[in-house]
């Protein structure tokens, strides 16, 4: 049937529909991977088969044949969207079992392709790309031990993130003019002569009145002359 249909990317989508549909839903994983492979001896070319069919063999801990995936998808990326997700999504996995062998080099790539969008602001087309070119910044810090190197690496990436993916009419909402101030309340037993109680008092002192309002509760009934000079004065 899908060698007659081979011209007609519609009838390849649906059935990619109905795989990802067992595959998630009914928890039919086998049944999924045989569809999906169907349709990329039709399509070798989807990125988005290899995609799935990597999510499919990663649920049934199926490891190589998820790194494989990956690994197709990468190679067979074309634009700059797809090298950058193919490369993510071969180090999440290589990550996850421990292949160190394997790891390093693929970091190294993947820190180069957000160097080069960092450098040049290269902006994200697809979708996908764009929802998670973020995910493997946090993969870095297995690989190098400088706070100031994260840090920097960290805003870049997650500024780019908010650049990309920012909504472009902001939302707006009504605000009454009259502004209330903010409750607060504080529980414990502790609100006394105790070393919390001690160290607190300073925060209920500079509350600013007219911006909060405080509220303590006072728990097994443990209160002295702390609880009176420095806390029951401030609160409601």
């Amino acid at each position: 049937c899908l060698f007659y249909t081979s011209n007609d990317p519609h009838f390849l989508n649906k059935i990619d529909n109905v795989a990802k549909f067992m595959g998630s839903e009914k928890l039919i994983v086998y049944y999924a991977i045989d569809l999906l492979n169907l349709c990329l001896q039709i399509d070798p070319d989807n990125l988005g088969i290899y995609m799935e069919l990597r999510s499919c063999y990663l649920s049934i801990e199926e490891y190589e044949q998820a790194i494989l995936m990956a690994k197709m998808f990468k190679e067979k990326a074309t634009n700059f969207d797809m090298k950058l997700l193919g490369n993510n999504l071969l180090l999440n996995i290589l990550l996850n079992i421990g292949r160190w062998e394997e790891i390093e080099l693929v970091a190294q790539e993947q820190f180069n392709y957000w160097q080069k969008l960092i450098k040049d602001k290269t902006p994200i087309e697809d979708p996908i790309a764009k929802q998670c070119f973020t995910h493997a910044v946090n993969c870095m810090f297995y690989f190098r031990d400088d706070l100031i190197f994260h840090r920097d690496l960290f805003n870049e990436v997650s500024y780019l993130f908010y650049q990309q993916n920012k909504p472009t009419k902001l939302l707006t909402y009504s605000q009454t003019k009259e502004i209330r101030p903010l409750k607060i309340g504080y529980i414990g037993h502790t609100i006394r002569g105790h070393s919390v109680g001690f160290l607190s008092r300073w925060l209920i002192q500079h509350h600013n009145p007219e911006l909060f309002e405080i509220y303590i509760y006072i728990t097994q009934g443990n209160q002295d002359k702390i609880t009176e000079k420095w806390f029951k004065p401030k609160v409601k």
